[in-house]
């Protein structure tokens, strides 16, 4: 019976054998949208996404289904990717690859899903502790060729050997990559300015639902507004000022639904001052605006134009429609990613239909008050474009609600790499 301080050596032998193989190796189907390699637990997260979606069945499948304990109901691809983003069993691998010690399953594991042909029981059988090496060595020629033992060493140094030939190639790729980093050096001054960019506003036609404060928003009436623009008809006016994301969807023919002639991402009006600055990642065509994906930020401000203090207590989101994304006729790419600032966050789930962000903010007259907001989705909501609006209510202090539609209908696609 093996001692544990052997047990030990061979699970730490084993894991340092397999980390050297994954790191010379890395998978042919790690994408760059995953995140670097290798992995931390969120570029992980994404790499077993990916590997349930190509592989349903076999043995691959059947380590995640073990490791991430899919039980009986849990068979549906959208509920085991839901059970992914529960669980943090993929801070396990970043731990692995930062040479935390690890259990015995979870090196099973690993080495499954990266196609490490040694087994953890072969290793094991054929382990010999290094002291022990140098006297095999001297013994080998009264030893049969069929039963010398297979040292660690050799292990190791089989992949040491193909270091050697490879590692022109990771230099290369990281060249390229620098060149590619490079290309936006230019633009780093003018990114350096947004988040103190004064915004013009941009006044449109503005619709305002006046209710009573013990009514919902829900049935209640709507007033047209005059032609002639008051302070009383209009007391407060939704503007919104740009509109940002790194990845996006395009299509090659038209939209099938009304999309903004000012744009409906960075590559827009809305995407000023920079957007000259961008570059995209892969070249593209289209005939029709690019739709942000997966993420948008918005920026918008909402201005008092009465001549009393307003008090904004209430936001929302509302989904006013819902399009399938025909995977033949839609493509995807990314753009530069910007620089990050405090904002609220919404997350889709894909079933309700109203998103409160509550906020407080008091509006002097006159005075514009300016919002950011990310909106994201959950991982079900794959294959689909969102059209939405925000909805900003206030009230003036003395029992009177106004709530006012954003100046535009808002789109975002949800569509992942198969």
């Amino acid at each position: 019976m093996k001692s544990q301080n052997l047990k030990n050596q061979i699970r730490n032998a084993y894991a340092e054998a397999l980390r050297e193989y994954i790191l010379v190796n890395p998978p042919a189907d790690w994408q760059a949208e995953f995140g670097e390699f290798p992995p931390k637990q969120t570029a992980m997260r994404n790499y077993i996404i990916h590997l349930l979606r190509t592989h349903r069945s076999g043995r691959i499948y059947e380590a995640i289904r073990e490791r991430y304990g899919f039980n009986g109901s849990i068979t549906e691809l959208d509920a085991q990717i839901e059970e992914v983003w529960r669980k943090s069993e993929h801070k396990t691998v970043e731990n692995f690859f930062k040479g935390t010690p690890s259990k015995i399953e979870i090196l099973k594991f690993i080495a499954t899903i990266f196609h490490f042909e040694t087994d953890y029981e072969t290793f094991e059988k054929n382990y010999v502790e290094p002291e022990n090496q140098t006297e095999l060595a001297n013994n080998s020629e009264t030893q049969k060729p069929d039963r010398q033992p297979l040292s660690y060493s050799k292990i190791s140094w089989k992949y040491y050997s193909l270091a050697t030939v490879l590692i022109f190639i990771f230099v290369k790729m990281g060249f390229e990559y620098y060149q590619m980093a490079n290309r936006f050096e230019k633009a780093k001054d003018t990114l350096a300015k947004i988040d103190s960019l004064s915004f013009e506003p941009k006044y449109l036609k503005q619709e305002m639902i006046e209710q009573d404060k013990e009514k919902s928003f829900v049935g209640t009436k709507t007033r047209e507004l005059g032609t002639k623009t008051t302070a009383k008809a209009e007391p407060l006016l939704y503007f919104t000022n740009n509109i940002y994301n790194k990845k996006f969807v395009f299509t090659p023919q038209k939209w099938d639904f009304e999309t903004d002639p000012k744009g409906e991402d960075i590559n827009g009006e809305y995407g000023k001052p920079y957007n000259e600055e961008i570059r995209e990642l892969r070249t593209f065509r289209t005939q029709d605006a690019t739709l942000a994906n997966e993420e948008i930020w918005i920026r918008f401000n909402l201005r008092n134009e009465s001549g009393e203090k307003l008090f904004v207590d209430n936001l929302f989101l509302k989904i006013v429609g819902k399009h399938p994304i025909h995977t033949a006729k839609v493509e995807y790419n990314a753009w530069l990613p910007k620089s990050s600032e405090e904002v609220y966050e919404v997350r889709l789930d894909g079933f309700a239909q109203t998103y409160p962000f509550a906020t407080f903010a008091e509006v002097a007259p006159a005075e514009s008050r300016h919002f950011s907001l990310k909106v994201k989705g959950v991982e079900s909501l794959d294959k689909q474009i969102l059209r939405f609006k925000i909805y900003a209510s206030c009230n003036d202090g003395k029992g009177k609600r106004y709530t006012i539609s954003s100046d535009k209908t808002y789109v975002l696609a949800f569509y992942r790499l198969p």
